[in-house]
């Protein structure tokens, strides 16, 4: 997994990440099937991702976590499991950081 630049905004940031490939479980009569799903060109699958600072209310430690956003599934991947990453074309990318003026502001 790679983490690439980043939009920030306070204490929270749009990242995009990238990885050769995502590994969801299909479920099913008590036991999990592993798959490894990768582009079909092989190429690097950029994922939109999250991050945010935050004070633990417990010990009031600072924690920076992140996540990667998913969404329901395409016809390939429904047959294997109920959701997967969003996944960002290249095109998109200035979009999702706030680096496009047209979409930035809306």
């Amino acid at each position: 997994m790679y983490c690439f630049e980043k939009q920030e905004d306070g204490d929270r940031f749009k990242q995009r990440f990238g990885g050769e490939k995502f590994d969801p479980s299909q479920r099913g009569e008590g036991r999990k099937q592993p798959y490894a799903i990768a582009m079909i060109d092989d190429g690097q699958m950029v994922m939109a991702g999250l991050w945010a600072k935050w004070k633990s209310p417990a010990n009031n430690e600072q924690i920076l976590s992140c996540t990667i956003l998913t969404c329901g599934p395409n016809g390939v991947i429904g047959e294997l499991h109920d959701r997967m990453p969003v996944i960002l074309a290249e095109s998109d990318w200035p979009k999702w950081l706030g680096e496009d003026c047209r979409t930035a502001l809306s």
